[in-house]
């Protein structure tokens, strides 16, 4: 049944309203694939194309949803959110699940390649990275599937490799004797080239194109090499032709590698493409503890916060710093410090040197600036000078620590990322019209920053 144009209108409406509280991404990933089914009394009905976008989008957009359902439609709108045709799973009415199919038993992949460490269970889920990760067990455990390929694209450090190897593991691990083969894309093209060298491209070709699951790290090494990309593509239709499974990793998304052949983009882009997103603040302190807790690392609150706050995109340098803090308190025989910490993070990730502030110092100076404290900051008050005073430092916190819109929101009494997105907007609308008490306040806290600069 298709969506009247009543109920089209009422979900545009919903759309333009919700999509100027969102970032673009998040709106086009998460809402603009459900369609309005219709309006049972003061119920707008919303269709979303399966249980995960389902479950993602009542736990993080309802409130928004029915916030802007209730301007549209009156004070007692609300939104109800089912998957398509009553699906109760992610492949629900897909491809057949494990116990359908029974495939011929095939010999393991050798499984040394994949580093043990590298599992599902070992995996922080957080918002940025939820969808990924539900994506990657999903095609792990119904492997050729709806889902295929599976492209995940991401940042350096955020646990592309992770999940990727998790897929591994998981196929491994279930029992139905599966052939898993996991490289990235350097591995790939150097062992053509050797193949091609000593003439045993056949022996090339059946070691990749008979596997159950492909799983090919960095795909974007691919760029102008146009003879790895013929042998790939190739390797690709049979794997895809024969139901086997392929995920693949890259910085970026397929559109974006350039020298790539028309023809391979778009078959990356045949199944589901899912991005990992930095962590937010609330996901790095519990990657911080996961590793701090497998290293048997003892650290304090204020270091764990030290590191969440200043290393904000990079799961790894999050690693590094942990593994490095270790080694210097038995070496030094001495606790832990927030001072030893700084120390170390501005050796392993010493681009984080441009984070000169955290959050708490921002809203300090801030605060003294206003004569005000920063409980006043935090505080649920609407006096015109503190909200101006909060919305200054909100936008400070913004430009001068790179910190999420999440992070700021909690810093400021657990704020809503949308009240975070409006304070900024409002002293950037300022600056843009040339506001003198605007650009008087900002000019004074630059110079009174300067003063604290680390």
């Amino acid at each position: 049944m298709s969506a009247t144009k009543t109920e089209a209108r009422i979900w545009r409406e919903l759309l333009h309203k919700i999509s100027q509280e969102l970032d673009p991404k998040e709106c086009d990933t998460w809402l603009r694939p459900a369609v309005c089914r219709g309006t049972d009394g003061d119920v707008v009905c919303l269709e979303v194309p399966n249980i995960l976008f389902r479950d993602f989008i009542n736990a993080n957009y309802l409130r928004l949803l029915e916030t802007a359902a209730r301007d549209i439609l009156g004070p007692g709108a609300t939104v109800q959110v089912e998957a398509a045709g009553g699906q109760e799973g992610l492949f629900a009415g897909g491809a057949p699940g494990p116990e359908a199919v029974e495939p011929t038993p095939k010999y393991h992949a050798a499984p040394s390649k994949l580093n043990p460490l590298y599992t599902f269970d070992s995996f922080v889920v957080g918002r940025s990275n939820s969808f990924c990760h539900a994506a990657s067990r999903a095609v792990a455990q119904n492997p050729g599937a709806r889902y295929n390929p599976l492209y995940i694209y991401g940042g350096v450090g955020l646990g592309k490799t992770h999940l990727m190897q998790a897929v591994g593991h998981a196929a491994l691990g279930n029992g139905r004797n599966l052939r898993v083969s996991y490289l990235s894309c350097d591995q790939f093209m150097n062992e053509m080239i050797a193949a091609v060298k000593n003439n045993k491209t056949d022996q090339f070709r059946r070691k990749y194109r008979n596997v159950d699951f492909l799983l090919v790290d960095d795909i974007q090494f691919l760029a102008g090499m146009e003879g790895t990309q013929v042998e790939f593509f190739h390797t690709f239709n049979a794997l895809y032709e024969a139901g086997r499974q392929i995920v693949l990793s890259s910085d970026r998304a397929p559109k974006d590698i350039p020298r790539v052949e028309e023809r391979l983009r778009t078959r990356f882009e045949w199944g589901l493409i899912a991005d990992i997103q930095p962590p937010d603040y609330e996901t790095r302190r519990a990657i911080i503890a996961r590793k701090a807790e497998l290293q048997k690392i003892k650290i304090g609150d204020d270091v764990a916060d030290l590191i969440a706050t200043r290393i904000t995109s990079n799961i790894r340098a999050i690693e590094g710093v942990l593994t490095r803090l270790a080694a210097a308190a038995a070496h030094l025989s001495t606790p832990i410090t927030a001072a030893l910490t700084q120390d170390v993070i501005l050796e392993i990730a010493p681009e984080e040197r441009r984070v000169s502030f955290s959050l708490d110092q921002l809203q300090e100076a801030t605060a003294k600036y206003f004569n005000l404290t920063r409980r006043d900051l935090m505080s649920k008050s609407r006096r015109a000078n503190v909200a101006f005073a909060r919305q200054i430092a909100m936008y400070l916190c913004r430009e001068k620590t790179g910190a999420s819109l999440s992070d700021i929101g909690l810093a400021f009494g657990n704020r809503d990322h949308t009240t975070v997105i409006y304070s900024i907007g409002k002293v950037e609308n300022g600056i843009k019209a040339g506001d003198a008490d605007i650009a008087k306040v900002l000019k004074d806290m630059e110079a009174n920053l300067g003063r604290l600069r680390i």
